[in-house]
């Protein structure tokens, strides 16, 4: 018989980023942080990445492990990323590339996939458009499709391009935390059914995925500021930090300034490793709305199963 590992708690919130504000935390009745050398709030940066810069100073780390904790911070909270079908096929203004300037025009002969994540869907347009408003509708239609429990993230038709013909849709990540960046968004073409120009098009469509026309860059980005605070101490016994929802104000963990501002900010999970409750489907996220990356629910250690050897001392007597 084994023993499986015990996971230690760890709890996630959801930072303001790029908001130049005072910050504090206390865990265990300790602040973590100094300013001008005395435990207390730090001023916030309008840059997310200098506010993370500040937080993960070296002696704020020290302090948080006399505190009994490690604590991390990221900018991958709340990510999203634009997703623009441009009038044009054209290097000069998408991601597609043409010699020349070619009018975006689809219809029933082009399959469009758009893949988000592990989902592909595809659509077709019944008659031939150029209309990208007609041609985002008929993609958001499309990714409505995939279950909702486990789409992984909404489309809003909130997205402005620099024309007034182009439309503009944004993604956002359901999984507030951090496992919400860097889910892949791709737009791909399949003109085999393409029989005529006259009624399904050239096949031709320009798009622009994220913040700029380099294939890089599209994936959803965070731009709010992800903080965990781990236990050092491992099972359900030691953990000195409460449970997740038990209150962003409690008695082992304290936050102060504007930086979070309800309990509503903190991360969760159902997800327990150990007995494998609510494990799901790791390939298709089952639970794309927890943030199973961020936050972990503390448990002790159970008997694993094994084939072992049988051992008998009958033979001594």
């Amino acid at each position: 018989m084994t023993l499986k590992l015990v996971p230690s708690k760890k709890r996630a919130f959801i930072l303001k980023g790029g908001v130049a504000t005072t910050f504090g935390v206390t865990v265990n009745s300790t602040e973590l942080f100094l300013n001008s050398g005395v435990a207390g709030n730090i001023t916030m940066d309008a840059n997310a990445d200098l506010s993370i810069a500040k937080i993960l100073d070296a002696a704020h780390i020290a302090r948080a492990t006399a505190a009994g904790v490690t604590i991390t911070a990221e900018k991958k909270g709340n990510a999203k990323v634009d997703l623009i079908i441009v009038s044009e096929k054209t290097s000069s203004l998408a991601e597609t590339s043409a010699a020349k300037a070619t009018t975006t025009e689809v219809g029933s002969g082009t399959v469009i996939s758009l893949t988000v994540g592990p989902h592909t869907v595809t659509t077709t347009i019944a008659a031939k458009t150029s209309n990208a408003s007609t041609i985002a509708t008929a993609l958001t239609n499309a990714y409505l499709t995939v279950t909702s429990t486990i789409r992984e993230v909404t489309i809003t038709g909130n997205a402005s391009g620099p024309e007034s013909s182009w439309a503009g849709l944004v993604l956002t990540a359901v999984d507030k935390g951090s496992d919400g960046a860097g889910l892949a968004v791709s737009i791909s073409l399949d003109n085999s059914g393409t029989v005529s120009t006259t009624t399904d098009g050239t096949g031709q469509l320009g798009y622009i995925i994220g913040e700029t026309r380099l294939t890089t860059d599209n994936v959803t980005k965070g731009s709010d500021i992800v903080f965990t605070v781990e236990d050092n101490d491992a099972g359900t016994i030691a953990n000195s930090i409460g449970a997740q929802s038990s209150g962003w104000a409690s008695g082992t963990i304290f936050f102060s300034g504007g930086m979070i501002t309800s309990p509503s900010l903190e991360l969760h999970s159902t997800l327990q490793t150990v007995s494998k409750t609510k494990a799901g489907s790791a390939a298709n996220n089952t639970y794309p709305t927890e943030s199973r990356g961020d936050v972990r629910i503390a448990e002790d250690s159970v008997a694993a199963t094994s084939a072992g050897t049988s051992y008998s001392r009958i033979g001594w007597l």
